[in-house]
Parts: structure tokens; C-alpha cells; sequence
């Protein structure tokens, strides 16, 4: 029962510890709200506007992403859906946007580090990339592509409009490590929708 009751409380500790970032929210009206956020159950976004008032759940139905605001780069998240009649869509990472916009879902753990500062006892928390899934999209298609089992396969025949990226490909100039330049690529060298 003793071990029971710890557990218990060194998880409270643990969530009145976890911290919400800087963050913008994107409103689907094109309204944009700075604040506080956080990612929460994967696709659902924990918004406030001060540190002192209680947070809002968010999900696609009024938002269509948040950015949040680091220390060296601001990293975005969009809702996206992998079929149209799918329930709940996807909240994933923007890694690189044009014609063609590379997403990633990435699964993270998170790892809680205790530190001394003075006499106070704190925890700290790093988040551990474990797992990274990659989607492409078109501007004029509604869902997403994924890039992910059977990786040059797919890119082969999502990218199959450039024969110049293709070549690439086949001469492992570009595979998986190397997707944001792939894209990038593609975005550069095979549309014209910078002109548009």
C-alpha cells in the first residue's frame, strides 16, 4: 500500500511539473492567438493565453494548428487527415513547406530528470524522439501521403511527375535521411507554384 501511495504521488509531482510551451494557435478564420500550449493525447492542443488562467482543450473543429516558440526555432503543428472520412486527424510536425509539404509524426518519450537548484528539489523534462512517421501533400489534395514502409517505392511513385529527383533517388543521392532536401528539391526544380 506504501509503494502504492508513492507512485501515486510522485505522478502528481510529475504533472504539476510538466510545463507548457510558448505558443502560437492558428484559428481555421485565419486568426492567430499567442499564448501557452501544449500537445495533449496526440491530436488535441492545451491552450491558454496567461499562465494564470485555466487552459482550453482545441481540436481541427476550430483550430487548424499551433506553433510553438523555442529557444532556437519555432517548430509548427497542422491537423491533417490520411483518408477524408477518418475521425480524428493527425497533429504533425511541418518540416518543410511548398508545393509539396513534408509532415512527421513523431512519437516521443519522455524522460524526467531530477535537479538541485539551491535547497529546492525539481524535475526537469527532455522528450527522446523514439519513432518518426513521414507524410507528404500536395496543396490541392485534401489528405495526406505516407512515405512510410516501402520508403523509395513510394517516393518513386508520389515523385514520379520529376525524373530528375527519380534519377536521384535511384542513385541514393536522396533516401530517407535526406527527405527535406528531397522535397526541397522537388519544390524547387519540378513545379512552378511559386509563380501561381
Amino acid at each position: 500500500m506504501k509503494y502504492v501511495a508513492i507512485v501515486v504521488l510522485f505522478f502528481t509531482v510529475l504533472k504539476g511539473f510538466a510545463q507548457i510551451q510558448e505558443a502560437t494557435i492558428h484559428f481555421n478564420d485565419g486568426t492567430d492567438v499567442f499564448g501557452y500550449g501544449e500537445v495533449v493525447d496526440n491530436w488535441k492542443i492545451k491552450f491558454r493565453t496567461s499562465k494564470d488562467l485555466d487552459a482550453d482543450i482545441w481540436t481541427d473543429a476550430m483550430v487548424s494548428g499551433i506553433t510553438f516558440h523555442g529557444f532556437e526555432e519555432n517548430v509548427e503543428y497542422r491537423y491533417m487527415y490520411k483518408t477524408e472520412d477518418q475521425r480524428y486527424p493527425l497533429l504533425l510536425e511541418v518540416l518543410t513547406e511548398g508545393e509539396v509539404t513534408l509532415y512527421a509524426d513523431v512519437f516521443s518519450t519522455k524522460i524526467f530528470i531530477p535537479f538541485v537548484s539551491g535547497n529546492v528539489l525539481s524535475l526537469s523534462t527532455i522528450q527522446i524522439p523514439t519513432t518518426t512517421r513521414l507524410f507528404v501533400n500536395r496543396k490541392s489534395v485534401f489528405v495526406i501521403s505516407s512515405l512510410n514502409g516501402g520508403f523509395k517505392r513510394k517516393v518513386r511513385a508520389y515523385f514520379a511527375d520529376c525524373p530528375m529527383l527519380l534519377e536521384k533517388v535511384n542513385n541514393n543521392e536522396f533516401g530517407r535521411p535526406q527527405i527535406i532536401e528531397l522535397v526541397n528539391y522537388y519544390n524547387d526544380y519540378c513545379t512552378d507554384w511559386q509563380d501561381d
